[in-house]
């Protein structure tokens, strides 16, 4: 088992960097620092490791175990990145009377880790009332639902209120900060720049475009006429949707076109919504789940039966007492570029459904017999509706495909091998960030608006009634919940990591 002094030199390896790839077997022993000194060293291990002593030794508690902070870390604020300016736009704001465009900036940011290569990230920090955790999940400003961070494509741009998204090139998505789990949201995308014809020299519509870096084409002594349409498109999706593609691109995500006003799933687009939707348009789209008891009942049945494809599923009795239902949020935090973060496992696409989106084995692929098609276990009730400017357009889908485990697995390139490998499908671990989030997809500066207030811009007269009751939710009471949810869980998690210090102090 190997042992890695966190005092490296120059030449090794340096620890502010994100993990490419983690041991679980392996065991970190961590020099404390100075308040810590009378503290015992810390190992990295899992919950589903099994670390065994010697007879001398005291036996160590398989957990995740992090190393102290220090001192210096206490002082330290949650800042937001680095804004690093890379375009402007004008654009004219949607819901204000008869109002001129106004030059919108749009930033990138490189000073924190992206979500990708099978790994997610989140804030956190110390958290001196926590004597096994040491830290505890925290937010990086701005404190409201957004587009988020860390949770897109690095080529995706936002202004500086993290709420509107646009590219430069080719399609770059990027997932909201907030998913949704159960029950009935609406959320409304404002298209401020889509579906309209322009070139980079033109001086309306796009039209007056300014590039900050100076290598950009209308800096050179010969720029071409190239025609720069813009374009969006919008929906939800899963954790394990690609965000270097547009959303409706794979099984994991339900998309809107806005040229053709067509839905997309699976890349398979279909005739939807007549004349599509573009600049100055605002779409709602209200995504409605089934209880979170409901989609445990549909996980337990596709366990029992060893199988994530739909289950059979029989009538479940009601007995008034809600089950016993864990989040394991295996984490570890990390130090990267000055900041701190937990760094976890990323939910990741799986074979089947991979071949939900190529059903044709290309030459050198090992070919998936279709005698018994894999049909994905789906949520009963469960739809997105769609309205343009407040006007009901329709139904776009129904029986969304399910997001708990089995039907969702954790990044496993990095798991142990053992005799009981096949059990690891179907012991999924949900960490709370299983559901379905906003998403949008860019193309040649097309830009989209996420409307994270608590007014919305056109109130449907469909949907008054439960939005006065509560019954239908905004995006903005979202983020509240999972503050809280946040939270709760690293107290249920202190609690249990306390009990677990405790036995092996014994």
């Amino acid at each position: 088992m190997e042992n890695i002094d966190l005092k490296r030199t120059s030449s090794e390896a340096n620890l502010d960097e994100p993990t490419n790839e983690i041991d679980p077997v392996a065991t970190l022993v961590a020099e404390p620092v100075t308040e810590h000194a009378s503290e015992p060293a810390h190992h990295y291990s899992t919950r589903s490791t099994v670390t065994t002593a010697s007879s001398k030794q005291k036996p160590i508690i398989p957990r995740l175990k992090p190393q102290p902070y220090s001192p210096a870390d206490l002082e330290k604020q949650i800042k937001r990145p680095l804004m690093v300016e890379a375009m402007s736009i004008p654009l004219v704001p949607i819901g204000e009377a008869e109002q001129d465009s106004v030059d919108t900036a749009f930033y990138s940011t490189d000073d924190h880790p992206f979500n990708r290569r099978g790994f997610k990230y989140k804030a956190c920090r110390p958290n001196p009332m926590f004597k096994s955790q040491f830290y505890s999940t925290s937010e990086i400003p701005p404190h409201n639902a957004r587009w988020s961070y860390l949770d897109r494509a690095p080529g995706l741009l936002m202004d500086n209120t993290a709420t509107i998204a646009t590219a430069e090139q080719g399609w770059r998505s990027a997932r909201a900060n907030v998913g949704i789990r159960e029950g009935s949201w609406y959320i409304e995308y404002r298209i401020l720049r889509a579906n309209q014809e322009g070139t980079a020299n033109s001086t309306n519509g796009m039209r007056g475009l300014t590039v900050a870096d100076p290598n950009k084409a209308e800096n050179r002594s010969e720029t071409p006429e190239t025609e720069l349409p813009g374009h969006v498109r919008i929906g939800i999706a899963r954790r394990e949707a690609s965000l270097e593609a547009p959303v409706g691109f794979d099984a994991y995500s339900y998309g809107l076109r806005d040229k053709t006003g067509q839905k997309l799933h699976l890349s398979r687009p279909s005739e939807f919504m007549r004349g599509g939707f573009g600049t100055g348009d605002v779409i709602g789209l209200l995504v409605e789940l089934p209880s979170i008891d409901v989609q445990r009942n549909i996980a337990k049945a596709q366990m029992e039966q060893r199988v994530t494809s739909a289950p059979v599923l029989s009538e479940a009795k009601d007995d008034g007492v809600s089950p016993e239902y864990d989040i394991v949020r295996d984490q570890i935090p990390i130090r990267y570029k000055g900041q701190l973060y937990y760094e976890q496992f990323e939910y990741t696409g799986t074979k089947p459904m991979e071949h939900l989106l190529n059903p044709v084995t290309v030459f050198g692929e090992k070919a998936i017999p279709d005698k018994d098609k894999f049909k994905p276990a789906t949520l009963p009730d469960s739809k997105i509706v769609v309205f343009k400017n407040g006007n009901l357009v329709g139904t776009a889908f129904q029986d969304l495909y399910s997001f708990l485990p089995p039907s969702s697995v954790q990044n496993q390139r990095f798991q142990a091998k053992t005799a009981n490998s096949e059990e690891n499908d179907f012991s999924g671990k949900d960490d709370g960030s299983l559901g379905y989030y906003p998403m949008v997809s860019c193309f040649q500066r097309g830009c989209c608006q996420i409307n994270t207030s608590s007014e919305l811009t056109f109130v449907p007269e469909e949907l008054k009634e439960r939005l006065e009751k509560g019954e239908v939710k905004l995006l903005s009471e979202r983020y509240t919940e999972t503050v809280v949810e946040e939270y709760v869980w690293d107290i249920v998690e202190e609690v249990e990591n306390d009990f677990l210090d405790q036995l092996e102090a014994e």
